[in-house]
């Protein structure tokens, strides 16, 4: 169980509307590089105001950015509750000890000193200085309620089939891969929560390697792939 704090506070408006206008910022400079290219080939050179523009649309946003500590003090007048308890148990999210079940709208964004975490109307600040484990940890336990599920979880039921349907096969498994070398044939496989990437490579003399090859699958079909591989090259064994 992991529980931190989470702010809809000015700093959670600022987080939320630097993200955004970043977005619009990236995109719109590279319509003003094209746009150059164009006006220095042609030449036309009024077309290079959309710079102008483009400057115009930055001091709007820095002259927004510096309301933010009054947005703050707005809030906190009117009584509105800025400060939220999360926990994460179980592959669930629960705020203020009610549980987010629409998982498709929960999204985040990871920062150097900050998580800005996202709900179906709502975003909300979360400080690196307040957690009591590092925003990597946090954001593989946000992508794990996501997902419903984890990496561990998921190479362990691998695991419980390979035991059970007597795979062949010699088998090493690492923290988020494993390896199934299965006669002439090595499967190195990738475990991520949204797919399985699949190496598989045609060994030759015990070290030399050719007939590379990639699969990907949903996580899934996992022991039904592993069950097909099976078949098909212990086959060619025999």
């Amino acid at each position: 169980m992991i529980n931190f704090y989470g702010y809809n506070d000015a700093r959670a408006m600022a987080a939320y509307n630097k993200r955004n206008l970043t977005k619009i910022f990236l995109i719109y400079a590279l319509v003003c590089f094209f746009v150059s290219i164009i006006a220095i080939l042609i030449p036309l050179y009024e077309l290079l105001y959309v710079w102008g523009v483009f400057l115009f649309l930055l001091l709007i946003t820095l002259f927004a950015a510096s309301f933010s500590k009054y947005e703050d003090k707005a809030l906190k007048k009117a009584g509105i509750k800025t400060k939220h308890i999360f926990r994460i148990e179980e592959f669930k999210l629960f705020k203020d000890n009610n549980e987010i079940k629409q998982k498709e709208h929960i999204m985040f964004y990871s920062y150097k000193k900050y998580i800005l975490l996202e709900l179906k109307k709502s975003y909300y600040y979360i400080p690196k200085d307040e957690l009591q484990i590092s925003i990597n940890e946090l954001t593989e336990r946000l992508r794990e309620v996501i997902y419903g599920t984890s990496i561990e979880k998921i190479i362990e039921s691998i695991k419980d089939y390979i035991d059970c349907n007597a795979i062949k096969g010699n088998f090493d498994f690492t923290k988020d891969t494993f390896v199934w070398i299965l006669g002439s044939n090595k499967f190195t496989f990738y475990i991520e929560l949204r797919e399985i990437l699949i190496n598989h490579e045609k060994l030759r003399f015990n070290k030399h390697y050719v007939n590379y090859t990639h699969y990907h699958i949903d996580k899934s079909e996992i022991n039904e792939t592993i069950k097909e591989f099976n078949e098909k090259y212990d086959g060619i064994l025999r």
